[in-house]
């Protein structure tokens, strides 16, 4: 059997660098079937985020190969956490109400905030889901071995291993609502969002948001 430096590995698969937070697998997910194998590399990637900003199932497919019905049955299997997240846009209208059907389908829906938590109590806004967020279920691991291996695999980029150009990812989810002002200012075509509230506070988590405007 020939063994290769992680590095090498990394890649030999087209990775040009590790991101996220390394998280450790234990033995014994690794030495049962292959279906809970995969299930729990599968949630690494959820215990590597940097953060648990919502991420809709068909990304998480584009990301991981995993399918969507395949994603929900790993997430089981490896005890994945899953949070519901709801953004409160404006009052209620029926002009607004279109504007979102528009944007986002059924997604969207008449919030009645009865605690009086945006506004006035039993104030109608409309609101829409976002894609669930994720909670892995590993413990994290020190990054110093992570950033070995990134040395290594610049070093290996540099000798003609480097892919084409990356492309340029909008981002729509930021920290708290100063964050999400300026990234709307700096890109007002795209929805900027940021937690209303503590997050896994209850079953869902509330999301304040900037409209984008319509293209």
């Amino acid at each position: 059997m020939w063994f290769k430096s992680a590095a090498k590995v990394a890649a030999a698969l087209g990775v040009e660098r590790l991101s996220g937070h390394p998280v450790q697998l234990p033995i014994e997910a690794l030495l049962g079937g292959i279906g809970q194998v995969r299930a729990h590399f599968y949630a690494s990637f959820h215990g590597g985020r940097r953060s648990e900003n919502p991420v809709s199932r068909s990304k998480l497919e584009e990301i991981t190969h995993v399918p969507e019905r395949t994603q929900r049955i790993y997430e089981q299997t490896a005890g994945v956490n899953s949070q519901h997240n709801i953004a409160i846009g404006p009052q209620y209208s029926e002009k607004e109400v279109q504007e979102r059907a528009w944007r986002h389908g059924r997604a969207t829906f008449n919030f009645i905030d009865k605690e009086g938590k945006q506004g006035p109590a039993g104030q109608n806004y409309v609101a829409w889901r976002l894609p669930n967020s994720y909670e892995g279920c590993h413990e994290p691991s020190p990054k110093g071995r992570q950033k070995k291996i990134n040395q290594q695999l610049r070093e290996l980029v540099m000798k003609g291993m480097r892919a084409n150009g990356r492309e340029k990812v909008e981002r729509l989810f930021w920290a708290n609502g100063a964050a999400a002002g300026k990234g709307y200012n700096r890109n007002p075509g795209i929805d900027a969002y940021w937690p209303n509230g503590p997050r896994r506070a209850s079953h869902y988590i509330l999301w304040g948001v900037i409209p984008g405007e319509r293209r």
